[in-house]
């Protein structure tokens, strides 16, 4: 499977299991998760992670690769330390 068709609900408010299953866990005092927060994991997975894995077949991400992510993530994106852990 393609990393593409594997993300396509991540992060999604009704529709990905992880967020629903946050969400049910949470209480009106103490959220599981904020829509705040997925909108902006969201984001960042559609802006740089997508783009880079989306071709990659799961099997295929390795641990080089993610680290080769990550450090372009500083080199052909600008993104400062913080913003890229």
């Amino acid at each position: 499977m393609k990393f593409e068709k594997y993300a396509r609900n991540w992060w999604l408010w009704d529709e990905c299991q992880y967020v629903l299953n946050k969400r049910a866990s949470g209480t009106a005092q103490k959220p599981g998760i904020k829509q705040s927060y997925t909108d902006k994991a969201r984001m960042w997975l559609v802006r740089y992670i997508l783009p880079y894995f989306k071709n990659d077949a799961i099997a295929d991400i390795t641990v080089d690769k993610v680290n080769k992510f990550l450090f372009s993530l500083d080199r052909e994106h600008g993104l400062s330390p913080k913003s890229i852990n």
